[in-house]
């Protein structure tokens, strides 16, 4: 018994039993009272800033044991200099997860808020939702190369925290996407927007000319879905794995670019009129080629495209950061993925326009490339917004989206 008075909290805490709280082991050596337990944690909440509740609620949400290392950190200053490494890098996880995988500016802002040093803090590696792996990559460096511009300047504010003063921040903020994106010219990255184009173009031709003979004559499967010839759905396959070798093998850091979105669309409102807006060879490049497409663009344009870049430009409604679409149907990414409304093929194509299924009922058919406007609007003005925050912010050059 003795020797068991003689271990601190943390040791008495190392052969923690399967099921059981390691906080509840570590507080219930302590013989104060909850009461003053918390009276502590309140007074250490200013002393302490990484202890400030606001601060770890959306890390405890996404990791749930976080909540058992935070009540650790907040029964003395030992114990949180101790776990404080720990909770840091937890914090960092969430961070990412809150630029990467959901983006959401609130929750960024309120981890950062007593944490701002984490933004010189490399993230070892995150899987974004197209299957990408991003490795030894900054908070910043993360937004930026998903073309979140919003994401960049929330960040913004926790660099001029952590280095003292605007210059410094502001200085840092341009070495690291120098660091990462400050390499290429502007005439480099116009020879690689003209050889992507013609690479995708290569990708894109067989499964055009498929789509282009194909006859639909082969009836429907019990859910009423249209047959399709082998021919097309082997040369569908063909192109989704063709893209996908091509996107993922990207290691400029720029996770998506709009350039390639924007030539399929433009190529299907060229091909719309080559078909004359036959709605069976519409719907199919839509649903056999731009759900493919569409599956690789960030998150953050994945939220936008949900909501509608219609409400967005026209109506400047706030974006909701959300990945439900607008128009009912699921998640932007699930639909892509999704069966076809017309046709027995795997792939769902998404109105990016008014953000709702492609092809539902009720809202006028297929787009016949329509969106291609708007997503020109859209991809302009988030070059404009990188500009600003290059030139006026960071002094860095600007890449092609």
């Amino acid at each position: 018994m003795g020797k068991q008075a003689e271990q601190s909290p943390v040791e008495s805490a190392k052969p923690v039993s399967s099921g059981t709280s390691t906080a509840s082991l570590i507080i219930a050596t302590s013989p104060s009272t909850a009461a003053e337990r918390e009276n502590r944690r309140a007074n250490n909440a200013d002393n302490w800033p990484m202890l400030n509740r606001d601060s770890i609620q959306y890390v405890a949400r996404l990791t749930p044991a976080t909540r058992d290392v935070a009540s650790l950190a907040s029964t003395c200053q030992f114990l949180h200099e101790k776990i404080k490494p720990i909770l840091d890098q937890r914090k960092l996880q969430a961070l990412a997860h809150f630029i990467l995988i959901e983006p959401n500016e609130v929750k960024v802002k309120s981890i950062l808020a007593h944490s701002p040093e984490l933004v010189d803090v490399l993230v070892p590696r995150i899987k974004d939702a197209a299957g990408r792996i991003h490795k030894e990559k900054t908070l910043l460096q993360l937004a930026y190369g998903a073309g979140d511009c919003e994401m960049c300047a929330v960040l913004k504010p926790s660099f001029i925290v952590h280095y003292k003063n605007k210059e410094a921040g502001v200085a840092a903020m341009q070495k690291q996407i120098n660091e990462e994106f400050g390499h290429d010219t502007a005439e480099d990255q116009a020879e690689e927007k003209i050889q992507n184009a013609k690479i995708l173009q290569s990708i894109l031709k067989p499964v055009i000319a498929a789509i282009d003979t194909e006859q639909f004559n082969l009836g429907s499967d019990a859910n009423n879905k249209l047959l399709l010839s082998p021919v097309t759905l082997a040369a569908i396959d063909k192109f989704r794995d063709e893209l996908k070798s091509w996107l993922l093998s990207n290691e400029k850091g720029l996770h998506f670019r709009h350039s390639t979105l924007q030539e399929t669309y433009n190529t299907y409102a060229l091909l719309t009129t080559q078909w004359d807006y036959q709605y069976n060879k519409c719907a199919l490049f839509e649903d056999g080629v731009l759900s493919s497409v569409l599956t690789y663009v960030p998150e953050n344009d994945a939220q936008k495209f949900s909501q509608g870049l219609d409400h967005l430009l026209k109506e400047n409604e706030p974006c909701q950061r959300s990945l439900a679409l607008r128009g009912g149907g699921g998640n932007f990414y699930e639909v892509l993925r999704g069966p076809s409304l017309d046709f027995a093929l795997s792939g769902s194509c998404v109105n990016l326009e008014f953000g709702h299924v492609a092809g539902a009922p009720g809202y006028g058919g297929r787009s016949g490339g329509s969106e291609r406007r708007v997503l020109k609007t859209h991809v302009e003005q988030k070059q404009q917004s990188f500009g600003i925050l290059c030139s006026n912010r960071c002094n860095s050059k600007t890449h092609t989206l």
